[in-house]
């Protein structure tokens, strides 16, 4: 499968999700939407997902990096297998401008997901 373009759109223009779900589309990718209530919802959600880049809400990341070491030992080692069989190529956090970027957390990230954090400032269409 080829790259997918970002389109460079304003983070405040409508149409601004297109980097997000058409263009991956556009190549060839397939993009799942899944809502979640509570930290175990996503985690269940990203040990069974078969995506391989991530958007969620930048409110998730501490959340997720503060209870990963809570999670069972069946759950960690299936999110380990996932790493080595499908691994995750990108996660995007969708994040209000003014967000302040940690090393410990992309460090964390790092760790735990094998990949990097991306920050998508001012997207208010992708937080509703």
């Amino acid at each position: 499968m080829g790259g997918v373009l970002s389109l460079g759109l304003d983070a405040g223009d409508a149409t601004s999700l297109v980097d997000a779900l058409e263009a991956p589309l556009a190549a060839g990718a397939a993009v799942e939407l899944a809502q979640v209530d509570a930290v175990w919802d996503l985690w269940s959600t990203l040990e069974s997902t078969t995506a391989t880049v991530v958007f969620l809400d930048s409110r998730w990341c501490w959340q997720l990096a503060q209870t990963h070491g809570s999670l069972a030992a069946p759950v960690r080692a299936n999110l380990q297998a996932r790493s080595r069989d499908r691994p995750f190529r990108h996660m995007v956090a969708v994040a209000p401008a003014g967000t302040v970027l940690s090393e410990d957390l992309a460090q964390a990230w790092q760790e735990i997901f094998q990949c990097s954090l991306t920050w998508h400032f001012s997207c208010a269409e992708a937080r509703r």
